[in-house]
Protein backbone atom coordinates (compact mmCIF):
# COMPACT_ATOMS: atom_id res chain seq x y z
CA UNK A 1 0.00 0.00 0.00
CA UNK A 2 2.92 2.50 0.80
CA UNK A 3 4.87 1.37 -2.74
CA UNK A 4 1.43 2.33 -4.50
CA UNK A 5 0.83 5.35 -2.07
CA UNK A 6 4.56 6.80 -3.32
CA UNK A 7 3.91 5.33 -6.97
CA UNK A 8 0.98 7.70 -6.79
CA UNK A 9 2.17 10.60 -5.73
CA UNK A 10 5.47 10.42 -7.86
CA UNK A 11 2.68 10.18 -11.20
CA UNK A 12 0.69 12.92 -9.40
CA UNK A 13 4.07 15.28 -9.19
CA UNK A 14 5.10 14.80 -12.54
CA UNK A 15 1.47 15.47 -14.18
CA UNK A 16 1.82 18.62 -12.40
CA UNK A 17 5.67 19.39 -13.55
CA UNK A 18 3.88 18.15 -17.02
CA UNK A 19 1.14 20.54 -16.76
CA UNK A 20 3.58 23.85 -15.78
CA UNK A 21 6.11 22.85 -18.56
CA UNK A 22 3.42 23.00 -21.19
CA UNK A 23 1.58 26.26 -19.53
CA UNK A 24 5.14 27.78 -19.77
CA UNK A 25 5.78 27.19 -23.24
CA UNK A 26 1.77 28.14 -24.30
CA UNK A 27 3.00 31.47 -22.79
CA UNK A 28 6.07 31.85 -24.36
CA UNK A 29 5.00 30.77 -27.87
CA UNK A 30 2.36 33.47 -27.22
CA UNK A 31 4.94 35.87 -26.22
CA UNK A 32 7.11 35.48 -29.18
CA UNK A 33 3.77 34.93 -31.92
CA UNK A 34 3.13 38.67 -30.62
CA UNK A 35 6.63 39.91 -30.89
CA UNK A 36 7.25 38.50 -34.56
CA UNK A 37 3.88 39.75 -35.75
CA UNK A 38 4.65 43.26 -34.53
CA UNK A 39 8.25 43.17 -35.94
CA UNK A 40 6.63 41.46 -39.29
CA UNK A 41 4.96 44.38 -39.50
CA UNK A 42 7.86 47.15 -39.60
CA UNK A 43 9.26 45.23 -41.17
CA UNK A 44 6.57 45.75 -44.72
CA UNK A 45 5.94 48.69 -44.20
CA UNK A 46 10.32 49.47 -44.19
CA UNK A 47 10.03 47.42 -47.40
CA UNK A 48 7.53 48.83 -49.06
CA UNK A 49 8.57 52.57 -48.53
CA UNK A 50 12.15 51.04 -49.69
CA UNK A 51 10.39 49.47 -52.80
CA UNK A 52 8.51 53.24 -53.32
CA UNK A 53 11.93 55.31 -53.22
CA UNK A 54 13.43 52.56 -55.99
CA UNK A 55 10.25 53.30 -58.11
CA UNK A 56 11.45 56.47 -58.14
CA UNK A 57 14.48 56.36 -59.06
CA UNK A 58 13.32 54.46 -62.05
CA UNK A 59 11.33 57.48 -62.80
CA UNK A 60 13.31 59.88 -62.31
CA UNK A 61 15.81 57.80 -64.95
CA UNK A 62 12.86 57.56 -67.54
CA UNK A 63 11.98 60.92 -67.05
CA UNK A 64 15.96 62.08 -67.97
CA UNK A 65 15.99 60.20 -70.92
CA UNK A 66 12.45 61.04 -72.54
CA UNK A 67 11.96 64.16 -74.40
CA UNK A 68 7.95 63.82 -74.99
CA UNK A 69 6.07 66.16 -72.14
CA UNK A 70 3.04 63.66 -72.79
CA UNK A 71 4.74 60.86 -71.45
CA UNK A 72 7.12 62.74 -68.85
CA UNK A 73 3.93 64.17 -66.95
CA UNK A 74 2.34 60.95 -65.85
CA UNK A 75 5.48 59.74 -64.83
CA UNK A 76 6.47 63.34 -62.29
CA UNK A 77 2.65 61.90 -61.23
CA UNK A 78 3.14 58.75 -60.32
CA UNK A 79 6.96 59.92 -58.58
CA UNK A 80 4.48 62.59 -56.35
CA UNK A 81 2.38 59.59 -55.05
CA UNK A 82 5.14 57.27 -54.61
CA UNK A 83 6.78 60.17 -52.37
CA UNK A 84 3.57 61.21 -50.42
CA UNK A 85 3.27 56.97 -49.65
CA UNK A 86 6.60 57.15 -48.03
CA UNK A 87 5.82 59.26 -46.14
CA UNK A 88 3.07 58.27 -44.92
CA UNK A 89 4.46 55.04 -44.47
CA UNK A 90 7.81 56.51 -42.49
CA UNK A 91 4.99 58.12 -40.08
CA UNK A 92 3.46 54.67 -39.63
CA UNK A 93 7.12 53.31 -38.80
CA UNK A 94 7.31 55.62 -36.65
CA UNK A 95 4.12 55.25 -34.05
CA UNK A 96 5.17 51.76 -34.39
CA UNK A 97 8.67 52.54 -33.05
CA UNK A 98 8.96 50.62 -29.78
CA UNK A 99 12.41 51.36 -28.98
CA UNK A 100 15.63 54.34 -29.24
CA UNK A 101 16.89 52.37 -31.25
CA UNK A 102 14.54 52.29 -33.87
CA UNK A 103 13.54 55.94 -33.08
CA UNK A 104 17.46 56.98 -33.51
CA UNK A 105 16.92 54.57 -36.92
CA UNK A 106 14.11 56.36 -38.36
CA UNK A 107 16.02 59.94 -37.71
CA UNK A 108 18.87 58.96 -39.90
CA UNK A 109 16.08 57.63 -42.44
CA UNK A 110 14.41 61.02 -42.39
CA UNK A 111 17.65 62.66 -42.38
CA UNK A 112 18.99 61.30 -45.32
CA UNK A 113 16.15 61.27 -47.25
CA UNK A 114 15.49 65.09 -47.14
CA UNK A 115 19.02 65.82 -48.71
CA UNK A 116 18.01 63.18 -51.39
CA UNK A 117 14.34 64.51 -52.71
CA UNK A 118 15.26 68.43 -52.23
CA UNK A 119 18.20 67.48 -54.64
CA UNK A 120 15.97 65.25 -57.54
CA UNK A 121 12.88 67.90 -56.94
CA UNK A 122 16.12 70.31 -57.94
CA UNK A 123 17.08 67.94 -61.08
CA UNK A 124 13.75 67.67 -62.38
CA UNK A 125 13.28 71.53 -61.86
CA UNK A 126 15.98 72.15 -63.98
CA UNK A 127 15.49 69.57 -66.77
CA UNK A 128 11.49 69.47 -66.92
CA UNK A 129 10.55 73.33 -66.74
CA UNK A 130 13.68 75.57 -67.27
CA UNK A 131 15.48 73.03 -69.82
CA UNK A 132 18.22 73.37 -68.37
CA UNK A 133 19.30 69.38 -69.24
CA UNK A 134 23.61 69.92 -68.52
CA UNK A 135 22.87 71.81 -65.01
CA UNK A 136 20.04 68.84 -64.37
CA UNK A 137 22.81 66.35 -65.01
CA UNK A 138 25.23 67.89 -63.16
CA UNK A 139 22.83 67.47 -59.98
CA UNK A 140 21.64 64.52 -60.63
CA UNK A 141 25.67 63.30 -60.79
CA UNK A 142 26.86 65.38 -57.78
CA UNK A 143 24.07 65.61 -55.55
CA UNK A 144 21.13 63.08 -56.24
CA UNK A 145 23.36 60.14 -56.82
CA UNK A 146 25.38 60.36 -53.51
CA UNK A 147 22.05 61.68 -51.82
CA UNK A 148 20.39 58.43 -52.55
CA UNK A 149 23.20 56.00 -51.63
CA UNK A 150 23.49 57.24 -48.25
CA UNK A 151 19.15 57.30 -48.21
CA UNK A 152 19.40 53.86 -49.01
CA UNK A 153 21.75 52.54 -47.03
CA UNK A 154 20.46 54.28 -44.14
CA UNK A 155 17.00 51.73 -44.84
CA UNK A 156 19.59 49.20 -45.05
CA UNK A 157 21.97 49.63 -42.18
CA UNK A 158 19.69 51.38 -39.81
CA UNK A 159 16.18 50.06 -40.70
CA UNK A 160 14.73 50.49 -37.34
CA UNK A 161 17.59 48.69 -35.20
CA UNK A 162 19.81 46.53 -36.75
CA UNK A 163 17.74 43.72 -36.35
CA UNK A 164 16.11 44.44 -38.98
CA UNK A 165 19.31 44.93 -41.17
CA UNK A 166 19.45 41.38 -43.38
CA UNK A 167 15.79 41.34 -44.14
CA UNK A 168 15.30 44.94 -45.26
CA UNK A 169 18.88 45.89 -47.21
CA UNK A 170 18.15 44.99 -50.71
CA UNK A 171 21.71 44.56 -51.87
CA UNK A 172 22.86 47.10 -54.17
CA UNK A 173 19.65 48.60 -55.24
CA UNK A 174 20.91 51.98 -56.25
CA UNK A 175 23.99 50.46 -57.41
CA UNK A 176 22.30 48.72 -59.71
CA UNK A 177 20.43 51.38 -61.42
CA UNK A 178 22.88 54.67 -61.13
CA UNK A 179 26.23 53.49 -63.30
CA UNK A 180 23.20 53.31 -66.13
CA UNK A 181 21.74 56.28 -65.37
CA UNK A 182 25.80 58.05 -65.49
CA UNK A 183 26.57 56.69 -68.35
CA UNK A 184 23.30 57.81 -69.86
CA UNK A 185 23.60 61.34 -68.25
CA UNK A 186 27.55 61.53 -69.91
CA UNK A 187 27.08 60.55 -73.26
Amino acid sequence: MKLGLAFGLLVAILIGIGFLGLSRMDQINANLEGVLGRRWGKLHVAREALAYSSRNSRITMEVFLLNDKRLIDPLLSQRAENTQKISELVVKLEEQSDSPEEKQALAAVKGTRRPYVTSYLRALHLLVDEKQHDAARAVMLQETTPALFRYHDAWGTTSCSSRWTRWTRRPKTAERIMPGFAFLLWR
